[in-house]
């Protein structure tokens, strides 16, 4: 089962609008399990933190397609 880190952050949306999506928004528009998912660590929470190997890393997207990476 992969395990998604997830990052929020800015986006601009097609109408010029600037939003910003949480991490915690991500699973939803990318239509995975919660429960799957872990936030990426910020400020100094992030600093010496590695990813779970194999990780998919999820971030808001300017495009809107929120298709999953290939793995």
């Amino acid at each position: 089962m992969p395990i998604y880190v997830l990052s929020g952050g800015g986006v601009v949306a097609k109408d010029g609008d600037r939003h910003y999506i949480s991490a915690w928004q991500l699973p939803k528009l990318y239509g995975v399990n919660r429960s799957d998912c872990i936030a990426h660590p910020v400020g100094s929470k992030a600093r010496g933190w590695i990813p779970p190997k194999d990780a998919i890393f999820l971030w808001p997207r300017n495009d809107g397609n929120y298709k999953l990476p290939e793995a």
